[in-house]
């Protein structure tokens, strides 16, 4: 082999290391519900460079409280979330969907659903359908880390008819060992990952 050839090689090798996820072999991985400390926040930044902070602020009556703010500099917004389950409570999101919900303890193979109602435009009911994938190593700003890919299929449940209702569907990734999704990505390529983080 030339070396050229043996130095091309080297690069895809390299290249495909550092790209593609690393999938864990056991299924008996799991995941328990997070215990956070107050002061423990998080940074995103999204496809387009926009940044967001999420700050926990306390526990209170079985429920997390989070400080979430537009941007790394703003003193706006609070969510309550509930259940622990991720999930925020009231101040709907994305036409009524409130966002990704974890069921805890994960593990490889876990299935669970939601149904919400559409509030925006003509008012029906949505299922979000959730299945846990693999466990495997991503890639983000913030580092490399072990984490529970999530499908979430979003389908219409008494949808007017007349129209083609195509499947909304997004990925997350849940890494314990940082206690938060550490990046969401939807069929359009659109998504958002962790700049970096403080927790105790």
């Amino acid at each position: 082999m030339r070396k050229m050839d043996k130095v091309i090689i080297c690069a895809l090798f390299l290249f495909v290391s550092l790209t593609v996820p690393y999938i864990g072999f056991s299924s008996e991985q799991t995941a328990e519900r997070p215990n956070y400390s107050s002061g423990d926040h998080w940074i995103f930044i999204n496809h387009k460079g926009k940044q967001k902070k999420i700050e926990f602020l306390r526990e209170e009556n079985n429920q997390y409280v989070f400080s979430k703010k537009k941007n790394i500099y703003s003193q706006e917004g609070t969510d309550v979330i509930r259940d622990f389950e991720l999930t925020k409570v009231g101040n709907k999101r994305h036409k009524g969907y409130p966002g990704p919900i974890i069921k805890f303890p994960l593990k490889i193979g876990n299935k669970w659903d939601y149904t919400f109602e559409k509030t925006k435009g003509k008012i029906y009911n949505k299922r979000a359908t959730y299945t846990v994938e693999s466990y495997e190593q991503l890639m983000v700003t913030a580092g490399k880390f072990w984490a529970f890919k999530i499908k979430s299929v979003v389908k219409p449940i008494n949808a007017p008819r007349g129209k083609i209702w195509l499947p909304e569907i997004t990925y997350y990734w849940y890494s314990p060992d940082v206690k938060q999704i550490i990046k969401d990505q939807k069929q359009s390529g659109k998504y958002t990952e962790l700049k970096e983080y403080n927790i105790k």
